[in-house]
């Protein structure tokens, strides 16, 4: 598999303009790079795109393109320290087609897409994970379905999800899987019996009218209604006084003055991550007996879902969100209707026992620590690519 401009954005490293604006990577998908190292030796990168915005870089001729990539991606490899472990690519001279071509949609299908196409249809197969494509979602759209032989792919099966089915209705395809790993740090260090029998509220959320550019966001406003992504989190931080009886509520803005603090241009520019990020997030879920994260309207589970389970808590979930994953609801977590207010009259009603609760917790953390490895993650993702990349190529032989 060869990985396409994985350089512009934190998915999988660091990018180069991170340090400048002292912002903390994710790295959400970053076991990738070590997994396919592990396996082949060195990981195959193509790049032609660079962390300078599209509407700049693509002024330069080509020849001070690639000087300048390659100076870039220098200082990349050192940065993520993979020197000697990549082999990186700057045309597709030297690539194998047959190979499939794997990026994310975030960044790489807006912008200078156009001057991007040839270089991506070169290979005879493309898989672009669907992370934030609730971002310019029309567009992103409109230029993945000029794609040949492409499949999508995404933390959990969304095929049913109405915003994705309203933007990718031509999409026919099954959705591949390819969701995140759970750092070993998250564990379980207190019994359930022995926590607060409250709801941990953990993650962040936009306030999406003061996103920059605002065309970007005007998809997910205007079919949801919504200025969140997040509607769960900004309900409980809303209401964190009438809930806090039952629900402990982590939860914050993720631009730095989204409540008025900095000037507003600012925002877009700096996001809130430094608080969000000292806390203890192990020690604060052991606290708790229960826990909710809140799932993206755009039908994505998130992360901090999964590292709560891993550290034991008993999860409130959406069935919707969870499709495709190996955990069923009332076995590893307790649904929900997505209003927080459930979760508060499920909590006063008293019907879980701590007996309960430590089975679902159990249930819910053997399913993580089987399936949400770097290994299991990546061999299910070859797996079906094999199963429906290469019969539908063979198919069309």
């Amino acid at each position: 598999m060869v990985f396409y401009n994985i350089h512009i954005d934190d998915f999988l490293a660091e990018p180069l303009h991170f340090k400048i604006l002292k912002r903390r990577p994710l790295r959400k998908y970053g076991f990738l790079i070590e997994e396919y190292i592990r396996r082949n030796g060195k990981l195959v990168i193509l790049a032609d795109s660079s962390v300078i915005p599209d509407g700049v870089f693509f002024l330069f001729p080509g020849f001070i393109r690639k000087i300048w990539l390659k100076i870039e991606m220098g200082y990349w490899t050192k940065r993520n320290n993979l020197q000697g472990k990549v082999e990186i690519h700057y045309t597709t001279a030297k690539l194998n087609r047959s190979e499939p071509l794997f990026f994310f949609a975030y960044k790489t299908t807006i912008g200078s897409f156009g001057k991007r196409i040839g270089n991506i249809e070169y290979f005879e197969s493309k898989v672009v994970h669907l992370s934030h494509y609730f971002v310019a979602t029309s567009l992103k759209s409109a230029n993945l379905k000029k794609l040949s032989n492409l499949w999508l792919a995404g933390d959990t099966d969304i095929s049913a999800n109405s915003y994705f089915t309203h933007f990718f209705n031509w999409y026919q395809k099954p959705i591949l899987l390819l969701y995140f790993t759970i750092a070993p740090r998250f564990s379980a260090i207190k019994p359930v019996s022995e926590r607060a029998n409250e709801c941990v509220a953990t993650g962040t959320f936009h306030n999406l009218k003061e996103e920059r550019p605002g065309w970007k966001y005007e998809d997910f406003i205007n079919f949801f209604g919504s200025t969140t992504y997040h509607p769960v989190r900004k309900k409980i931080f809303e209401n964190k006084e009438k809930w806090a009886e039952w629900i402990n509520a982590n939860v914050s803005f993720y631009r730095a003055g989204s409540n008025g603090g900095v000037l507003k241009f600012l925002n877009h520019f700096f996001v809130s991550q430094k608080k969000y990020f000292s806390i203890d997030i192990v020690q604060l879920y052991n606290n708790y007996k229960y826990a909710v994260v809140g799932e993206e309207l755009s039908g994505f589970p998130a992360l901090g879902a999964f590292e709560a389970i891993a550290c034991g808590c008993v999860l409130f979930a959406q069935p919707d969100y969870y499709k495709g994953l190996p955990i069923t609801e009332g076995i590893h977590y307790i649904p929900y209707n997505g209003d927080p207010a459930a979760i508060c009259e499920i909590l006063r009603s008293g019907i879980y026992d701590d007996s309960t609760l430590a089975e679902i917790s159990e249930n819910a953390r053997k399913v993580v620590s089987q399936h949400f490895t770097s290994s299991a993650i990546v061999d299910l993702f070859q797996d079906q690519m094999t199963k429906l990349i290469v019969t539908a190529k063979r198919t069309n032989e």
